[in-house]
């Protein structure tokens, strides 16, 4: 650690002007920094100078220690300008969330979620997120369909590939395995974020027949409906009506993943040299997860994919 002229002079109770006169000298080895900070003197150069004066020889200097920083890169501080300007600066291409401990922390904290509640009789925030992303995948897929009955698509038509670039569904039938890719998002394009946003909104307006309607094992009791759609034992009953796509819970879990997407493509934006945000948690099944993933190098293209 280097030392300035003024510490030097209380360590050794003498005037600066002497500690000046010594480097003017060459009896005390210093570096000039600049003119405005002045000359500063190194351990090493202070302990020379130390052993060869017989005054002072018995002043010994330890080490100081190096104190190791170790940077933290927090969601809250995303925002901040220097820590950005750190990412940049870095071969950091990849940031990665523990979406379990976020999302109940989002909960928590959040006016939305504090009232409810969720696991034990009532769907988890991935079982409802499941729900609502296989709701919203199967309806778009239906209303295509019924469009196409009276406007039979064409190559030339925008939406002619859309079950390619729109949506993509994998869902296994034990209930906790399901989501949906969203392919070439401009991340840092809000126009891009919102479709995304209103596909996850598209059936907070239907009925719950009609919300039924889309779920498994729609031929069978509601009982086990429950099970296989929500993870609720049998036997077991809700405090609320799952069926209702309307109900709180639905409303935190799409406001939940809004703000992750908000939070990625600021992220995107801000750091040129990001490839890989992930918010997930691979060891809970009870994680949501929300990945984006950039597909060129110089443009924000990114492959989305949220399930749970």
């Amino acid at each position: 650690m280097p030392y300035t002229v003024k510490q030097i002079s209380n360590l050794l109770d003498v005037g600066p002007e002497t500690v000046r006169r010594w480097i003017r000298r060459g009896d005390l080895k210093a570096t000039q920094r600049s003119k405005k900070d002045g000359n500063v003197i190194s351990e090493n150069q202070l302990n020379e100078f130390l052993i060869s004066r017989p005054k002072y020889s018995q002043i010994k200097i330890k080490p100081s220690k190096v104190k190791k920083v170790k940077v933290i890169i927090h969601k809250s501080k995303r925002r901040n300008k220097i820590m950005m300007n750190v990412l940049n600066a870095s071969d950091i291409t990849i940031i990665s969330y523990d979406s379990s401990v976020a999302t109940k922390r989002f909960i928590t904290n959040n006016d939305l979620g504090k009232t409810l509640v969720f696991g034990g009789n009532n769907p988890t925030p991935s079982a409802l997120l499941a729900t609502l992303l296989r709701t919203a995948t199967l309806k778009a897929a239906h209303d295509l369909a019924e469009y196409r009955r009276t406007h039979p698509a064409t190559v030339k038509d925008d939406d002619y590939y859309r079950h390619l670039e729109f949506g993509h569904q994998s869902y296994r039938m034990d209930g906790c395995g399901y989501k949906t890719v969203f392919f070439n998002v401009d991340i840092t394009d809000v126009k891009d974020i919102n479709k995304v946003n209103e596909f996850i909104n598209s059936c907070a307006n239907i009925s719950s027949d009609e919300f039924k309607k889309y779920m498994a094992d729609t031929t069978k009791s509601e009982e086990y409906m429950l099970k296989m759609n929500f993870g609720i034992n049998f036997g077991d009953q809700p405090d609320y009506d799952v069926f209702n796509p309307a109900a709180g819970q639905y409303d935190v879990i799409k406001y939940l993943v809004k703000c992750v997407l908000l939070d990625m493509r600021h992220a995107f934006m801000q750091n040129k040299g990001l490839r890989y945000i992930s918010f997930e948690n691979n060891k809970d099944p009870e994680s949501i997860y929300i990945i984006a993933e950039k597909k060129y190098t110089d443009k924000n293209i990114v492959t989305l994919t949220i399930g749970a």
